[in-house]
């Protein structure tokens, strides 16, 4: 009948409603005077945006800079493997913070001579061209996928993890200093990833990797290394007992 016709249709305009307010907004960010943007900062599109939203960071030859994140937030770029046009990047400078609140937050295709710090679970940096990454204590969850590390300088350890977290490293090419962190108890994992380092890993499980350098594996006390079907190539390997 009618009233029920009206129910129902009353009932899909509500759902429908629902479903416009709950979806999630891309923010365009652009320093760039030829590609504009929403916003011309970072810091100003995160501070618009709701959890779950995108952050789109246009090519431009200046650089972004690092700010804290306390959002769950998609931040994308355009790919870092472009050769011949350095104004064909989205680049940032400084160091990106992942704290309270940013949980479930991903980082891809970025380019830059850039820090990321991790204090929330459940984070993805994929895809980017970097200089370091640190995953705090307790911090579960960091997946490391498709990036290349390079600090050669050993200012800083490329990849720092902190006790008891719980890191996925995977398919990276890897530049510099060590991976992994002293006196650590954590569950990391490090799988098909291709390293060149003047230091080296120590307290990870290590499958499938090609790892060079002068010093490229090694335990410190309470270090636990685990290895399966790695190549290695270095002039130390060593440590305390835990080296299985």
């Amino acid at each position: 009948d009618m009233k029920t016709k009206v129910y129902y249709l009353i009932v899909i305009l509500i759902i429908s409603l629902c479903s416009i307010s709950t979806m999630a907004t891309v923010y365009t960010v652009s320093n760039n005077y030829l590609d504009v943007g929403q916003f011309n900062s970072l810091y100003d599109a995160h501070n618009a945006a709701l959890d779950g939203d995108t952050i789109y960071l246009c090519s431009s030859l200046k650089s972004y800079t690092g700010i804290n994140f306390t959002k769950k937030i998609v931040v994308l770029g355009i790919g870092f493997n472009k050769v011949n046009d350095e104004s064909d990047v989205a680049k940032i400078d400084g160091t990106i913070y992942f704290k309270d609140g940013s949980q479930g937050s991903t980082i891809s295709s970025i380019t830059g001579n850039f820090n990321i710090e991790v204090s929330a679970d459940n984070i993805t940096i994929q895809r980017n061209k970097l200089k370091s990454i640190t995953v705090y204590e307790n911090i579960k969850n960091t997946f490391i996928v498709n990036n290349i590390l390079r600090n050669e300088n050993c200012d800083r350890n490329v990849i720092i993890l902190k006790e008891n977290s719980n890191t996925f490293i995977y398919n990276n090419i890897i530049f510099g200093c060590q991976v992994g962190y002293w006196n650590n108890s954590s569950t990391d994992f490090a799988v098909n990833n291709i390293c060149i380092l003047t230091s080296g890993f120590s307290s990870v499980i290590l499958k499938n990797n090609i790892i060079q350098g002068s010093k490229s594996v090694y335990g410190y006390e309470k270090s636990e290394i685990y290895f399966f079907n790695n190549f290695i190539s270095c002039a130390y390997y060593g440590g305390y007992e835990n080296i299985n």
